[in-house]
């Protein structure tokens, strides 16, 4: 007889591999711009809604907004610095898939200091 409830289903879920997921930020336009992408590829997970978190200072992740890969699995998209003196924190969460299991990727912290 197969085992049933919670402790089946969380180790099948265990057993499933993560997205292969890479993901990196950096400041467009030079240092000191203020500017800020988020770039990537998700290459199991095409043409789809992933979700972006963001985290200021010691807070947690809250949910920022969606994205969307393209048709091979790339994303790109613009994140923004806070308040002078403010730490702000940004990931990437693939979804879980009948094939892969969520995968988190953290890409960023932007510090903001004043202008000297």
């Amino acid at each position: 007889m197969a085992p049933s409830g919670p402790s089946a289903s969380a180790g099948t879920a265990a057993d499933k591999p993560r997205h292969d997921l890479t993901v990196a930020a950096r400041e467009i336009g030079g240092d000191d711009t203020n500017r800020f992408r988020m770039y990537g590829e998700v290459p199991t997970y095409l043409g789809r809604n992933l979700r972006v978190e963001r985290k200021v200072n010691k807070e947690p992740f809250k949910r920022w907004s969606k994205e969307k890969t393209s048709d091979t699995g790339r994303f790109s998209f613009r994140i923004y610095g806070g308040k002078v003196g403010s730490t702000i924190c940004y990931r990437v969460v693939v979804p879980a898939t009948d094939s892969y299991r969520r995968t988190r990727g953290k890409a960023s912290c932007i510090e903001t200091k004043p202008v000297s």
